[in-house]
């Protein structure tokens, strides 16, 4: 199993995405990076817009090549990838000091967090634009509550404690914490991504090792697979039987008949095994 270095970066789409589209315009961008270098980084893609690269030198050349996208190419200029930092994780180091210690400056962060993920339970489901109105007119106002009552408190503590550690997170982060609130589109956290990869985690002890970086690719394939049924509501084991049986016989220049969204007519699936996975 490939071991991630420190500092490098995992590509993970997920959320409302068409997949018949697909996502390729990060993927083309990380292709464009990497391909300044193909005898030393094997970009691949597959159809679903996702890119797989390995590197000789155990990551540094794909980190190398790929970290400009998160640099402003000119002074003024928008970075052409914008990070988007997960409010989970500052919540995560809250909630760990006030189980450790009942501390009341963990519990006031926590209920600071917190008014922000009511927010979000507010506005969930309504359109993008909707979102961002309404997190612009309530989070907005209560992040910058928030930082300014950090930078109080954190002047009260020790340097070298882990109060300190949770309050540096937060502020070595805050650009990317707060950019969730000037796009509907994105998400206050990263939960949904973890969510998508959680299956493949509970399971990795039982195929620690692919044999080779085309077992790799293969996994990758019936995951990307796997994950597309889910996202279209379809039953994968539904879905996985269908396609085995039929494609032996089935012409190579019309394979993508079999993708997911194409077979939901001849799946046959209940009603109620569609509202489960939708629910």
């Amino acid at each position: 199993m490939i071991g991630v270095p420190p500092g490098a970066r995992i590509w993970l789409a997920c959320g409302a995405t068409d997949m018949r589209r697909g996502f390729d315009g990060l993927a083309a961008m990380v292709q464009t990076q990497l391909a300044a270098d193909p005898a030393r980084a094997r970009p691949r893609k597959v159809g679903c817009g996702l890119t797989f690269a390995t590197a000789e030198d155990g990551g540094q050349l794909i980190r190398q090549r790929c970290e400009p996208l998160f640099v402003p190419s000119k002074p003024g200029l928008v970075a052409r990838v914008l990070e988007i930092a997960c409010w989970a994780h500052v919540r995560r180091k809250w909630f760990d000091l006030y189980e450790a210690h009942a501390s009341p400056l963990a519990r006031e962060a926590l209920d600071r967090i917190g008014q922000l993920y009511k927010i979000e339970t507010a506005i969930r489901g309504q359109s993008a634009q909707e979102r961002r109105v309404g997190r612009q007119k309530y989070a907005v106002p209560l992040l910058a509550a928030l930082h300014a009552w950090m930078i109080e408190q954190s002047a009260k503590v020790d340097q070298g404690s882990t109060f300190a550690t949770a309050f540096n997170y937060a502020f070595n982060n805050w650009d990317a914490l707060q950019r969730y609130a000037e796009d509907g589109h994105l998400e206050i956290d990263n939960n949904i991504a973890e969510r998508s990869v959680r299956g493949a985690g509970v399971g990795r002890k039982n195929y620690l090792f692919f044999g080779s970086d085309t077992g790799g690719e293969r996994a990758a394939i019936i995951y990307s697979l796997i994950e597309t049924c889910k996202l279209n509501h379809i039953d994968p084991q539904r879905y996985l039987h269908y396609v085995l049986e039929r494609i032996a016989d089935h012409p190579i220049n019309r394979i993508e008949e079999l993708l997911p969204w194409n077979l939901v007519d001849q799946l046959q699936q209940p009603a109620q095994v569609t509202h489960a996975l939708a629910a």
